[in-house]
């Protein structure tokens, strides 16, 4: 995903966040490119191990 226009790591605290990105908003510009990225979201969380409860 990095390798996409106008994606870059999230960065939090000093940080980057593992599994996360930031997608600048200047590359969603219609509601079909937006959709994309939603539509992301759900496929990568069914590889993803989860945390464990807190």
């Amino acid at each position: 995903m990095l390798e996409q226009e106008g994606c870059k790591p999230m960065v939090h605290a000093g940080g980057v966040m593992k599994g996360y990105v930031f997608v600048d908003e200047s590359v969603l510009t219609t509601k079909k490119q937006l959709q994309h990225w939603v539509n992301l979201a759900p496929d990568f969380n069914r590889f993803v191990k989860s945390s464990g409860k807190k």
